[in-house]
Protein backbone atom coordinates (compact mmCIF):
# COMPACT_ATOMS: atom_id res chain seq x y z
CA UNK A 1 0.00 0.00 0.00
CA UNK A 2 1.59 3.32 -1.19
CA UNK A 3 1.48 5.93 1.76
CA UNK A 4 0.76 10.22 0.58
CA UNK A 5 3.67 11.35 2.86
CA UNK A 6 4.29 15.46 2.49
CA UNK A 7 7.15 17.05 3.90
CA UNK A 8 7.00 19.89 5.99
CA UNK A 9 10.57 20.96 7.06
CA UNK A 10 12.50 17.70 7.89
CA UNK A 11 8.80 16.04 9.47
CA UNK A 12 6.97 13.59 7.08
CA UNK A 13 3.10 14.49 7.13
CA UNK A 14 0.11 11.83 6.45
CA UNK A 15 -2.19 13.91 4.98
CA UNK A 16 -5.31 11.84 5.77
CA UNK A 17 -4.22 12.70 9.45
CA UNK A 18 -3.66 16.41 8.78
CA UNK A 19 -7.42 16.77 7.07
CA UNK A 20 -9.01 15.30 9.92
CA UNK A 21 -6.99 16.94 12.31
CA UNK A 22 -8.50 20.48 10.13
CA UNK A 23 -11.72 18.93 10.12
CA UNK A 24 -12.39 17.51 13.91
CA UNK A 25 -10.75 21.45 15.15
CA UNK A 26 -13.70 22.75 12.62
CA UNK A 27 -16.48 20.78 13.46
CA UNK A 28 -16.06 20.61 17.22
CA UNK A 29 -15.60 24.87 17.03
CA UNK A 30 -18.72 24.43 14.91
CA UNK A 31 -20.63 22.34 16.99
CA UNK A 32 -19.79 24.73 20.29
CA UNK A 33 -21.42 27.75 17.98
CA UNK A 34 -24.76 25.25 16.86
CA UNK A 35 -25.15 24.28 20.17
CA UNK A 36 -25.19 27.60 21.63
CA UNK A 37 -27.78 29.03 18.59
CA UNK A 38 -29.94 25.76 19.31
CA UNK A 39 -30.36 27.31 22.74
CA UNK A 40 -30.43 30.83 22.46
CA UNK A 41 -33.32 29.64 20.13
CA UNK A 42 -35.01 27.08 22.91
CA UNK A 43 -34.79 29.80 25.46
CA UNK A 44 -35.97 32.98 23.09
CA UNK A 45 -39.02 30.73 22.10
CA UNK A 46 -39.61 29.32 25.67
CA UNK A 47 -39.57 33.01 27.25
CA UNK A 48 -41.82 34.50 24.68
CA UNK A 49 -45.19 34.01 26.39
CA UNK A 50 -43.49 35.81 29.49
CA UNK A 51 -42.24 38.35 27.60
CA UNK A 52 -45.63 38.99 26.04
CA UNK A 53 -47.18 38.97 30.27
CA UNK A 54 -44.97 41.36 31.27
CA UNK A 55 -46.59 44.51 33.03
CA UNK A 56 -44.80 47.47 32.51
CA UNK A 57 -45.72 50.72 33.22
CA UNK A 58 -44.05 52.96 31.56
CA UNK A 59 -44.89 51.00 28.09
CA UNK A 60 -48.86 50.09 26.69
CA UNK A 61 -49.53 46.45 25.94
CA UNK A 62 -49.40 46.97 22.21
CA UNK A 63 -45.98 48.22 22.80
CA UNK A 64 -44.42 45.63 24.54
CA UNK A 65 -46.13 42.74 22.57
CA UNK A 66 -44.45 44.22 19.37
CA UNK A 67 -41.39 44.51 21.07
CA UNK A 68 -41.49 40.74 22.94
CA UNK A 69 -42.85 39.79 18.86
CA UNK A 70 -39.79 41.97 17.21
CA UNK A 71 -37.19 40.20 19.97
CA UNK A 72 -38.75 37.00 18.71
CA UNK A 73 -38.28 37.59 15.06
CA UNK A 74 -34.56 38.89 15.52
CA UNK A 75 -33.17 35.76 17.49
CA UNK A 76 -34.97 32.91 15.31
CA UNK A 77 -36.69 34.15 12.46
CA UNK A 78 -40.02 33.60 13.76
CA UNK A 79 -42.36 36.60 12.67
CA UNK A 80 -46.03 36.25 14.39
CA UNK A 81 -48.98 37.47 12.32
CA UNK A 82 -50.43 41.07 13.56
CA UNK A 83 -53.34 39.00 14.60
CA UNK A 84 -51.12 36.50 16.59
CA UNK A 85 -50.11 36.59 19.95
CA UNK A 86 -48.53 33.02 20.34
CA UNK A 87 -46.55 30.81 18.04
CA UNK A 88 -48.12 27.65 16.71
CA UNK A 89 -46.89 24.29 18.15
CA UNK A 90 -45.62 23.67 14.49
CA UNK A 91 -44.34 27.14 14.24
CA UNK A 92 -42.30 25.97 17.14
CA UNK A 93 -41.27 22.98 15.90
CA UNK A 94 -40.04 24.19 12.67
CA UNK A 95 -38.22 26.97 13.74
CA UNK A 96 -36.33 25.02 16.53
CA UNK A 97 -35.99 21.91 14.17
CA UNK A 98 -32.96 23.89 12.15
CA UNK A 99 -30.88 24.30 14.84
CA UNK A 100 -31.33 20.88 16.27
CA UNK A 101 -30.37 19.59 12.62
CA UNK A 102 -27.20 21.64 12.44
CA UNK A 103 -26.39 20.44 15.44
CA UNK A 104 -26.26 17.04 14.34
CA UNK A 105 -24.75 17.79 10.77
CA UNK A 106 -21.33 18.83 12.92
CA UNK A 107 -21.34 16.03 15.27
CA UNK A 108 -21.93 13.96 11.96
CA UNK A 109 -18.89 15.98 10.64
CA UNK A 110 -16.74 15.34 13.71
CA UNK A 111 -17.12 11.45 13.29
CA UNK A 112 -15.78 12.35 9.84
CA UNK A 113 -13.07 13.58 11.05
CA UNK A 114 -12.29 11.39 13.88
CA UNK A 115 -12.43 8.44 11.05
CA UNK A 116 -9.63 10.24 8.48
CA UNK A 117 -7.64 10.90 11.89
CA UNK A 118 -7.66 7.31 13.21
CA UNK A 119 -6.45 6.30 9.35
CA UNK A 120 -3.14 4.11 9.92
CA UNK A 121 -0.93 1.66 8.13
CA UNK A 122 -2.09 -1.03 6.63
CA UNK A 123 0.60 -3.85 6.34
CA UNK A 124 0.39 -6.52 4.50
CA UNK A 125 2.49 -9.51 4.77
CA UNK A 126 3.49 -11.32 1.61
CA UNK A 127 2.81 -14.65 1.38
CA UNK A 128 5.02 -17.39 2.30
CA UNK A 129 5.96 -20.10 -0.29
CA UNK A 130 4.42 -23.07 -0.18
CA UNK A 131 1.89 -22.47 3.09
CA UNK A 132 -1.50 -21.69 3.21
CA UNK A 133 -3.47 -19.71 5.37
CA UNK A 134 -5.65 -21.82 6.89
CA UNK A 135 -9.20 -20.39 9.13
Amino acid sequence: MVRAYYFFGRNRIFLPKLIGAFILVAALVMFVVASGKMFDTWDTLEKYPECIEEKDISIDRFTQTQYCKQSLANVTGLYLRPDQARPTTRQFLVTLLPPIAELLFWAAAFLVGLIFYQTGIVKLMPNQKGKKKTN
